[in-house]
């Protein structure tokens, strides 16, 4: 049996972004495409954390990348509907 590889990702948001970036992510946790990575997604307070197990190093990074991708349009859409309501 080959050895797990972990990441954990923690970003820290203000309370009412978190819950936003929570929900946004939610949907992509579990078994990720592939099958040899997974994802939990969890709202603790204001703090968003990402935890992703991979059997091995190609699939950890694939999906530590994907998560940072979905974060940075998330953050992209919440400047947009933020920029709208200024305007």
């Amino acid at each position: 049996m080959s050895k797990m590889h972990e990441s954990t990702a923690r970003i820290e948001i203000s309370s009412d972004a978190a819950e936003i970036y929570y929900l946004a992510l939610k949907p992509e946790e579990g078994l990720l495409p592939g099958g040899r990575s997974s994802a939990q997604v969890i709202l603790a307070g204001d703090r968003l954390m990402i935890w992703i197990e991979a059997r091995d190093t190609t699939a950890l990074r694939a999906a530590v990348n994907s998560f940072i991708r979905w974060c940075i349009a998330v953050m992209r859409c919440v400047g947009e509907v933020v920029g709208v309501g200024r305007k």
